[in-house]
């Protein structure tokens, strides 16, 4: 979108920060719910 003039650099910028932002919080979630699962299969 960036090299096509579709959206600035300032917008590029912002989303690509946010982009990261919410893979970080995908991947601290799903090892949290690994974590758990490993956790509750342990107590059983």
């Amino acid at each position: 979108m960036k090299h096509s003039q579709y959206i600035n650099e300032i917008s590029f910028d912002s989303m690509e920060n946010d982009c990261g932002e919410l893979i970080a919080l995908l991947v601290s979630s799903i090892r949290t719910v690994k974590n758990n699962m490993k956790k509750n299969e342990e107590l059983t």
